[in-house]
């Protein structure tokens, strides 16, 4: 039986990111959810950091708190999934700025982690993650 085998070029990665960020006018985040989706969530985020990146999206807490024990205390770890039941704890020992999803979270996070940083993700259509327009329109 065959078996595959993946290759990762940090080398490729590392120049791609370099590539990416003379492209952008503005900050550029790196997505390393899902063990860098499957590549090494170590090796790709350390090198990543090494090529300047400070900004990180992972998709739970528990992925942000192994994320913040590879890259330090320098940068800013996203997380997907927003305020869970449980992660409170992990978002402050780890400083994680979880990004609000709903109005049940954003409750939640202004409950137990008022001086925490947040963000507010919206759902742009796609039925995923995110707060409907209507949700948005009552928070406001």
């Amino acid at each position: 039986m065959a078996t595959a085998t993946a290759t990762i070029d940090l080398n490729a990665i590392r120049q791609n990111w370099q590539k990416l960020r003379r492209l952008s006018s503005g900050d550029t985040a790196a997505v390393v959810k899902a063990n860098a989706y499957g590549l090494g969530v170590k090796q790709v985020a350390s090198a990543l950091y090494n090529e300047g990146a400070r900004i990180f999206f992972i998709a739970t807490a528990e992925e942000g708190a192994e994320l913040r024990s590879i890259v330090g205390k320098i940068p800013d770890i996203y997380i997907f999934s927003g305020h869970m039941t449980g992660d409170t704890e992990l978002i402050k020992n780890y400083s994680l700025i979880p990004l609000i999803n709903s109005i049940e979270q954003l409750s939640r996070h202004c409950e137990l982690s008022r001086e925490q940083k947040f963000g507010i993700q919206l759902d742009t259509g796609m039925n995923r993650l995110g707060m409907e327009p209507m949700e948005w329109e009552t928070v406001k």
